[in-house]
């Protein structure tokens, strides 16, 4: 790591450069964008500007009431209170279901101090063959669970309903915010 060698009013003149590794910050602390503050938007206001949480990570999703599965790949994206996720499962066995399907285990725990906190955005889809392509919205509830929206409809989706067949995938792309 490289630093300017004029520190005047406690800052680096030409700021901090690693050439080679990573800048770790200490735990309790981040990346400050205080000197950027967004105050030109009429009514707005700003209640933080560290960034002070990213990573990066795998999962393994619980299905309530469900089938197994394999061929799992479950993946997420943390930064701040922001969480991105990304499964895609692979119905193994088919029997009829006609449960609502149900997702839990989460890599972190939703916002759920409102009513709409822990929603986000999302989209789930399943390809059942070249005539029979499924896909919703996702939808979930203060209890910290995901639930799949039936295309078109405010109806939970069963299993039967997503993936209708052994060794069909669903794909589900999620955003939501964690306390």
């Amino acid at each position: 790591m490289s630093r300017a060698r004029d520190i005047s009013n406690g800052k680096f003149a030409n700021g901090i450069e690693a050439a080679d590794g990573d800048i770790t910050v200490a735990s309790g602390h981040g990346l400050s964008f205080a000197a950027t503050a967004d105050t030109s938007v009429s009514g707005s206001s700003t209640s933080n500007e560290l960034l002070d949480d990213y990573e990066e990570g795998t999962w393994t999703p619980t299905l309530t009431n469900g089938y197994a599965y394999d061929g799992l790949q479950a993946h997420y994206t943390k930064t701040g209170n922001a969480v991105y996720i990304y499964a895609i499962l692979y119905r193994n066995g088919f029997s009829t279901n006609s449960n609502t399907y149900q997702i839990s285990g989460l890599p972190f725990t939703p916002e759920t101090s409102t009513r709409v906190a822990s929603n986000g955005l999302g989209h789930w889809s399943c390809y059942n063959g070249s005539t029979d392509r499924r896909h919703g919205m996702i939808n979930s509830s203060n209890d910290g669970n995901v639930y799949l929206l039936q295309d078109g409809t405010k109806v939970h989706a069963t299993y039967d309903g997503v993936c209708g067949s052994d060794n069909y995938g669903l794909v589900v792309k999620w955003f939501y915010y964690t306390s």
